[in-house]
């Protein structure tokens, strides 16, 4: 894996191969699963003050359940918001990161694509 450094922005991303990727791409990506945990929360905002999410297409940006409002990506952001800035990368229809050319990687990433971020 790659190091990354302290204060650099991070993209979290649902799987391994995801993050190893989005890496071989100099993206600073983590892997942090569809839901962050309160303890990977703590985490990531004693890391960095910006943090991106990335999901699969598949994964729900917003719930059609009404009673399960909290288990969608844009509800996670809007509770993270109140810790840290927080972007959210929406990939076309049911890519994975790791299904994206390299094209479309510096399409989707290109601002945060930079040698600078890692040790």
């Amino acid at each position: 894996m790659v190091n990354i450094k302290k204060g650099s922005p991070l993209i979290g991303v649902e799987g391994e191969m995801d993050c190893i990727y989005l890496q071989m791409h100099n993206v600073p990506a983590i892997r942090t699963g569809k839901f962050l945990s309160k303890e990977m929360i703590r985490i990531i905002t004693g890391y960095t003050d910006n943090f991106v999410y990335s999901m699969d297409g598949d994964v729900p940006f917003v719930n059609s359940n009404p009673k399960k409002t909290k288990d969608s990506i844009k509800s996670q952001k809007k509770y993270l918001s109140k810790f840290m800035n927080v972007g959210l990368i929406e990939l076309p229809g049911e890519k994975d990161p790791n299904d994206l050319s390299s094209k479309e990687v510096e399409k989707y990433y290109g601002k945060y694509i930079n040698e600078k971020y890692f040790k």
